[in-house]
């Protein structure tokens, strides 16, 4: 997503011919990627080698097979931790999913992606949603933490712990 539509990658960041309007993206169903900080490459071919890009694309290839892959609006590259890391964003409708740092780049930091992957799916299986119904929801620390959107005084924490 740019300010001036969308421009549309490969699996491996290549920009391809085309420059689209949203109702074009939703209707080819491809997952929208928001947030790059660097422009596109001037013309079709040519590599988009943006860390953000290539972080939100490895999420796009992991959650691909995903049964509610439907229920992900963006994969939001724009945030980032106190430190300067990617943090991985799932926008839902409603709500959204902090995934955290890229797949692959957890390192003893966070759970690793098959453990976050056993989340999401225990999120839909009790919730209905990976939102849990338009919450804020964190899959990245110990245990998924939940909270309303936005979190404001008074409002609880839902802890779910994940096992047995």
């Amino acid at each position: 997503e740019s300010e001036q539509g969308y421009y549309i990658v490969d699996s491996q960041g290549v920009r391809l011919p085309g420059l689209y309007g949203r109702e074009q993206v939703e209707r080819m169903s491809l997952p929208r990627i928001v947030g790059v900080a660097s422009d596109p490459p001037r013309r079709a071919g040519e590599s988009w080698p943006a860390q953000d890009l290539q972080a939100g694309l490895s999420l796009v290839q992991l959650l691909a097979a995903e049964p509610y892959l439907y229920q992900i609006e963006a994969f939001d590259v724009s945030e980032r931790d106190a430190r300067g890391r990617i943090r991985l964003v799932l926008r839902t409708r409603q709500g959204a999913v902090i995934w955290g740092l890229p797949p692959g780049q957890e390192h003893a930091i966070e759970p690793g992606a098959p453990v976050k992957l056993d989340r999401l799916r225990l999120l839909v299986q009790k919730k209905g949603s990976i939102d849990a119904g338009g919450r804020v929801v964190e899959i990245y620390g110990p245990v998924i933490q939940t909270h309303q959107l936005p979190l404001g005084r008074g409002d609880r924490v839902g802890i779910y712990t994940i096992g047995p």
